[in-house]
């Protein structure tokens, strides 16, 4: 395969993104903005395509990022969304393909954030501004935690829907 058999697909301009063209419409999806390319699974929940398709953009974009960017890339994905069954056979199908799978749930989310944001407030990054609420130090910080953290009820692509 060449670039050329991947004219419908492409990196946004920071290549933080894949644009990815399919009838007459295009796809975004996340791919990180770290050394490794990373493709963020869990964006294609929203996008209206059956698992075959979804599947198969993902197998395409593999081959893209390999070609053009002469890496395997990192597929990532959290095992609490709906189509977690979906990716971790796509993770078997690809395994030559990709450097390695990075799985998350909400609640290893939530432990990382809260840690990441704990963080800033002992290097003095600022002010966050979360879900309307101003978040300045640790004690704002555990007064908002239950309405800003991630909760099954709030995802539109949880499995249970």
């Amino acid at each position: 395969m060449t670039s050329n058999d991947f004219s419908h697909i492409k990196f946004t301009y920071r290549k933080d993104n894949i644009l990815y063209k399919y009838k007459n419409r295009q796809y975004q999806i996340y791919c990180g903005d770290s050394t490794d390319v990373l493709i963020f699974l869990d964006y294609l929940v929203e996008f209206k395509l059956s698992n075959r398709e979804k599947s198969k953009m993902i197998e395409e974009i593999i081959s893209f990022i390999r070609i053009e960017e002469g890496v395997k890339p990192i597929l990532y994905f959290n095992l609490d969304y709906k189509d977690s069954k979906l990716w971790e056979s796509l993770m078997y199908n690809q395994i030559r393909e990709i450097k390695g799978v990075e799985i998350t749930s909400i609640d290893e989310g939530n432990r990382m954030f809260y840690k990441n944001l704990t963080e800033s407030f002992k290097s003095g990054k600022g002010v966050h501004y979360i879900s309307g609420y101003k978040i300045k130090n640790k004690r704002d910080l555990d007064k908002y935690w239950d309405k800003i953290k991630e909760k099954d009820e709030r995802k539109r692509n949880k499995k249970n829907k």
